[in-house]
């Protein structure tokens, strides 16, 4: 039985490199909306990702251009995208209802940098810190979220924000830093 358990591993590993090189090579070129052909491009492009992401609900939207490195720890819940052109790094839990405007970043780690004495590029990586976001968010264009951000249900963080914190349920964050400045509930 261990020995079938490692076989099926190994044919999915296989299975998902298939997929993540099609995805890059053709499937993430496809048009996007309202260019001709773009709902046979969101088709693919969620199709592979169903192959490729831990978890990846129906009604699944990628967008042209998406990028998320071999997407093994990625997790996106159903009626939810991946915005045009966005980045985004491989620890990624996404809940339902999430747009996401074009240009997104978010980041699961950085760089090193305390010892002064090595060049930054030498010192390696962080810890990698998931990022959370929760239900019916809406990411404006060019937003850049920094690891190990939980973002809360029914949250709007506004164009060009740089999310450095978790933000609360209901708000709608703004700034760079981003900022709360009101509760979507009053």
């Amino acid at each position: 039985m261990l020995l079938r358990k490692g076989k099926d591993n190994k044919i999915m590993n296989i299975k998902r490199k298939f997929y993540t090189i099609l995805y890059y090579s053709i499937a993430r070129h496809f048009p996007y909306q309202p260019l001709p052909g773009y709902k046979f491009g969101n088709a693919f492009r969620s199709f592979c990702c169903k192959r490729i992401f831990k978890k990846c609900g129906k009604n699944v939207t990628i967008k042209s251009k998406a990028y998320f490195g071999d997407g093994i720890n990625i997790e996106i819940d159903d009626y939810s995208q991946l915005g045009i052109n966005c980045k985004v790094d491989n620890d990624l839990i996404m809940g339902k209802y999430v747009l996401m405007g074009p240009d997104v970043v978010i980041f699961s780690t950085s760089h090193e940098y305390k010892d002064i004495n090595i060049p930054m590029m030498n010192q390696g990586g962080k810890e990698r810190k998931k990022v959370i976001v929760g239900d019916d968010v809406w990411i404006g264009t060019r937003v850049i979220i920094l690891p190990g951000v939980k973002i809360g249900n029914h949250v709007i963080i506004g164009a060009g924000s740089i999310v450095t914190h978790d933000i609360p349920d209901y708000s709608v964050a703004v700034g760079s830093p981003a900022r709360v400045v009101r509760d979507r509930r009053k």
